[in-house]
C-alpha cells in the first residue's frame, strides 16, 4: 500500500526509529506545508531529497496516498511556531493545523473516499475516574487499557454529530488499515499482536448509505489570526530575554 509521513520541519520518523533512514523510503517523507525540500546527505553518505511537494499540494490535485500521517510541529515544543499542543505551545496553533487540514481534504477531489483520524497520543496529565478495562496483549504485564484520549473521525461517511461508545485504542488505526490495505481474499489480515488482532476497527462508524454532502470550508474563530501572530511574537522575545539574578529573599525559597 502506498504511504507518505508529512512533517513540518523535521521528520520525526527519522529519529524514533532507525529503519526508516534507509534510502528506500525518503521518498515517502513530504513537508505539510512547506514549498522547500532538504539535500543533505544521508546515514549511508548517499546524496537524497526528501519528496517534492507537499500534503496541502498533494490534498489539492487527489493525489494523495492511501495512508498519510501528518506530523505536527513539536520539535520547538513552546517556541512561537509550535503546532503540537504540547505545553507550553499555545493550544490555538494546534487547533489551526487541524482547521488547515480539514479545509484542505474538503477541498480536495479525494474527500469522498477519506477519513480523517484526529487523535491523541496521551491524556496530558489529567485525573480519569475511569477505571481503565481489561485488553488482550501479548504481555501479561500490559492487559489493560490505558487513560482515555480524545478523537475525532471525520469523513463524508460519518453520521453528523454521533458520539460512539466502542472501545477503541491506538492500535484500532492499525486494525483498520490492515482491514482495508492489507487483507487477503479470504480477510486474513498481517500478524500484528493480540492487542491489534482483537481492536475494534474503525469501519464500524462508517454508518451512512450515502456520502454527505461536501461542507463548507470552515475557520477556527477562536484563532484570530493576527493577534495570535503578535503575541506569539511577543513571547518568543520574552522568552529570549535573559533571567534576571534572584534578589537575597528569592534565593532562601529557592529549592
Amino acid at each position: 500500500m502506498s504511504w507518505r509521513w508529512d512533517f513540518h520541519d523535521f521528520p520525526t520518523l527519522f529519529l524514533t526509529d532507525g529503519k526508516y533512514r534507509r534510502i528506500e523510503f525518503i521518498n515517502k517523507f513530504f513537508f505539510f506545508d512547506k514549498k522547500s525540500i532538504f539535500d543533505k546527505k544521508s546515514i549511508s553518505d548517499e546524496k537524497f531529497i526528501f519528496g517534492i511537494g507537499n500534503f496541502l499540494d498533494h490534498a489539492a490535485s487527489g493525489e494523495l496516498p492511501a495512508v498519510s500521517w501528518i506530523d505536527s510541529n513539536f520539535v520547538n515544543v513552546g517556541a512561537a511556531n509550535a503546532n503540537d499542543d504540547h505545553p507550553p505551545a499555545d493550544i490555538r496553533a494546534g487547533q489551526a493545523l487541524v482547521n488547515k487540514l480539514y479545509n484542505a481534504l474538503v477541498r480536495s477531489p479525494a474527500w469522498e473516499k477519506t477519513l480523517l483520524i484526529i487523535t491523541y497520543d496521551e491524556h496530558g496529565g489529567f485525573f480519569d475516574h475511569v477505571v481503565p478495562p481489561d485488553a488482550a496483549d501479548d504481555d501479561a504485564g500490559f492487559r489493560c487499557f490505558g487513560c482515555r484520549v480524545p478523537t475525532l473521525i471525520v469523513s463524508p461517511w460519518v453520521k453528523k454529530g454521533e458520539s460512539s461508545h466502542i472501545i477503541f485504542d491506538h492500535t484500532s488505526i492499525i486494525k483498520t488499515i490492515l482491514l482495508r490495505f492489507c487483507s487477503q481474499t479470504d480477510g486474513i489480515i498481517p500478524e500484528m499482536g493480540a492487542r491489534t488482532a482483537a481492536a475494534n476497527h474503525l469501519g464500524c462508524l462508517l454508518t451512512e448509505d450515502v456520502p454527505g454532502p461536501v461542507p463548507q470550508p470552515q475557520q477556527i474563530q477562536i484563532l484570530g489570526e493576527q493577534i495570535f501572530r503578535t503575541e506569539a511574537a511577543r513571547k518568543l522575545e520574552q522568552a529570549q530575554r535573559p533571567v534576571p539574578e534572584l534578589t537575597k529573599f528569592q534565593k532562601g525559597y529557592w529549592p
